[in-house]
């Protein structure tokens, strides 16, 4: 009997400092999720910035197309890539095209650096199905599909609601980038440092070049939690069993004065507000 307690609780112990070695590694790999994820969101802050400096103004949402949708249009995306230490693909695109004509639609199924979450693998789920309306909340499919390796793991933020991409500058309501709008960083109102221009989301439905719904959100005040699981911002960063194991959910985001911040579920909507709009004369709350 004794022997066997004794193996018992060897086999308890070793049970423990596994336990606590999986949580170690889970820890060290979300810590350097963070930073791959941020050090990518820099780069686009810092783009931004650089354009604002050349032409004076952020970039519209979507490249203007006479007689096409927005749905039709090439993303801000593409508009950044001349401003993105990457090599820029931006003269491979004709702008006055669909983003799916024959000539584009390469380009726009060819995977970019910038805007894709560097702990995603070709194992990774996409979190919404494929083409799906946003409502402003996740959309989660029974069959997850596997996100496209050219699928933008970044959006920017169009503001509140599903007409902010295309509200004027003086709404309250309205975000950094709209379809027909563009605001300078210095006159910003609610200040660059308070202002998020793009934020990370598990929601792949579509390429980093294609203009509206796949690199453009905007923010529902009635969902709880706007990060997280059960969120349309944020995703579980790296391996499935590991992130199991700890803390691995958060949603990465750039702000206007090019400087990166981690959200996870415990941002309330309320903030989250406060910092998507650049003139809605609001201040975030203590969870920011």
């Amino acid at each position: 009997m004794r022997k066997y307690v004794i193996l018992s609780l060897s086999a308890i112990g070793s049970f423990l400092l596994f336990e606590l070695a999986c949580l170690a590694f889970s820890n060290i790999q979300a810590a350097a999720a963070k930073s791959n994820d941020l050090n990518n969101l820099k780069q686009i802050g810092i783009a931004f910035n650089n354009y604002n400096d050349a032409l004076g103004k952020l970039p519209l949402a979507s490249i203007p197309l006479e007689y096409e949708t927005v749905e039709k249009r090439l993303s801000w995306a593409v508009s950044l890539t001349p401003f993105l230490e990457c090599g820029s693909p931006y003269s491979e695109f004709n702008r006055n095209e669909p983003w799916d004509s024959e000539h584009n639609l390469p380009h726009v199924q060819s995977p970019y650096r910038p805007f894709r979450c560097p702990s995603l693998s070709t194992r990774s789920p996409a979190t919404a199905c494929a083409g799906a309306p946003f409502s402003g909340r996740r959309v989660v499919k029974k069959s997850e599909e596997m996100a496209p390796p050219w699928s933008s793991s970044y959006v920017a933020i169009s503001g509140i609601g599903p007409q902010s991409p295309f509200l004027p500058l003086d709404d309250r309501d309205c975000g950094a980038l709209g379809h027909e709008r563009q605001v300078p960083i210095q006159e910003i109102t609610d200040g660059a440092s308070n202002t998020i221009l793009v934020m990370e989301t598990g929601q792949q439905q579509g390429s980093w070049a294609a203009a509206h719904l796949p690199t453009l959100r905007w923010i529902d005040v009635e969902t709880t939690p706007q990060v997280g699981e059960g969120g349309p911002f944020g995703r579980i960063h790296g391996d499935w069993f590991w992130a199991a194991k700890g803390s691995r959910t958060f949603a990465a985001a750039v702000l206007a004065d090019g400087s990166g911040k981690v959200f996870t579920s415990s941002i309330s909507s309320a903030t989250l507000k406060a910092l998507v709009t650049i003139a809605g004369d609001d201040r975030p709350g203590s969870d920011w």
